[in-house]
């Protein structure tokens, strides 16, 4: 009787696991956005670059590869008219989600794409100049097109420093002919970049594995037996099929890894982590706003960091720099270097950070990475523009209810963009009239 009892308890179970397993399954099929992003990284890959897909998240297979001829690390670029799902965050008011890229793969309205549109002016550079959180129309690039009637095309790519922004210009700037390019630096991590490209060029010998070492998952060396068939299940057929699987396998994971018993280098790793607090807000009277409440870009401060300590770090910026003086002597374009300031340097008088260590270490950071663009740039020939004036002038004058930057995401806002166009545009008047040149009608 015991037994039958037992019996009927393990298959109404099972029965019960299976019926909660496909519909789950079915679920997570039909709305796999309720997927956490940091979730959806640790799945099978076959798996996750089909959510990706679905989600119009970036992934390999709608980028391609460009070639680039200085040694630096893989570059590529959107595939032409993909729709662009960007983790933009909810609390970030007015960001856009999903954009569609031209077709060229760049983030510009689809008219740009016309045979008959002239193009002007060439801007690049990085996430600062891309469509974060906002539209191909909102960026500051179109915005100069509308305030001048010129013609813009902008090559911005998200995550790319100015060594990326030249071979841009090489392969899709140049042609167009422009009479202007503007070349875009971001204070917060464009030293990170050209930092993490010397380290790529000036590594000679990588690490090289046997075909049969690079097929197994770099994760499975040394694990414990239960860590092997994580992996086992992760990437066998189960792992590579279903939805269900690969959410409970790094739910597993994650429960794992944050309360092991035997996890002091994760508690190290977290501790390190955490010594930075970049978090701050904006005091505007007896108004306030959070910024960068998820303590994100923490390489900002550390690039500020290693820049106090040896200020000759700066002189990696000068090849890309001398590099674009070079492409405008050759194809004969005006080249303007632009200054995008972080948010807490354009918010410098309404920013207060939890750590205040950080405002004086961060002010000389901004500074000593102006004073020496400026100077390079009047070596080289290039306008450059400091948008920190402007910017501050903006943010004390729009206050809290018009914000330059997300709060979260740490992007120009619709306004920011708006703003930046006009002082771009104004400060090439005034270049044009001291160069004795026409660039406006």
């Amino acid at each position: 009787m015991l037994f039958s009892r037992l019996v009927s308890l393990l298959r109404a179970t099972i029965i019960s696991a299976a019926i909660t397993f496909v519909l789950v399954e079915i679920s997570l099929r039909l709305k796999p956005d309720v997927v956490p992003v940091f979730f959806l990284v640790q799945f099978n890959e076959n798996i996750r670059a089909e959510i990706a897909t679905r989600l119009n998240y970036p992934t390999q297979r709608t980028n391609k590869f460009i070639l680039r001829d200085d040694g630096g690390p893989p570059l590529w670029v959107t595939m032409p008219g993909q729709v662009v799902t960007m983790t933009v965050d909810d609390r970030d008011a007015g960001s856009v989600k999903r954009v569609s890229m031209d077709w060229k793969g760049f983030c510009n309205p689809f008219d740009r794409n016309d045979r008959a549109y002239r193009v002007d002016i060439v801007t690049v550079g990085d996430s600062f100049s891309w469509c974060m959180g906002v539209g191909a129309e909102e960026t500051w690039s179109s915005g100069i097109a509308e305030i001048t009637n010129l013609g813009t095309y902008n090559l911005s790519r998200p995550a790319i420093g100015l060594h990326e922004d030249v071979q841009l210009l090489k392969m899709f700037g140049v042609e167009m002919g422009p009479r202007v390019v503007i070349m875009n630096f971001y204070e917060g991590n464009d030293l990170r970049d050209v930092l993490r490209f010397r380290a790529f060029a000036d590594a000679t010998l990588l690490v090289k594995t046997s075909p049969s070492q690079a097929e197994r998952p770099p994760q499975a060396a040394n694990l414990s037996q239960l860590g092997r068939l994580y992996f086992w299940i992760l990437n066998g057929w189960m792992g590579r099929s279903s939805y269900a699987v690969n959410t409970l396998m790094t739910t597993v994971n994650h429960l794992y890894q944050r309360f092991k018993s035997d996890g002091a280098a994760e508690g190290k790793r977290r501790t390190q982590l955490s010594e930075i607090d970049f978090r701050y807000r904006l005091v505007f009277g007896s108004d306030e706003v959070a910024f960068n409440l998820d303590n994100a870009d923490q390489d900002e401060v550390r690039s500020a960091r290693k820049l106090i300590d040896d200020d000759s770090v700066l002189t990696l910026l000068d090849a890309p720099l001398e590099s674009f003086a070079d492409l405008a002597q050759r194809h004969a374009f005006l080249p303007v270097l632009a200054y995008s300031p972080s948010a807490h340097t354009a918010y410098a008088e309404q920013a207060q950070f939890a750590d205040p260590a950080l405002a004086p270490l961060l002010e000389r950071f901004s500074n000593t990475q102006r004073a020496y663009l400026r100077r390079k740039a009047a070596t080289l020939g290039l306008v450059f523009i400091d948008l920190t004036p402007t910017l501050r002038r903006s943010a004390a004058a729009l206050g809290a209810r018009d914000l330059l930057y997300f709060p979260v995401n740490l992007h120009y806002t619709q306004r920011g963009h708006s703003v930046v166009a006009e002082a771009i545009t104004e400060a090439l008047r005034r270049e044009s009239v001291r160069r004795g040149i026409t660039l406006f009608d």
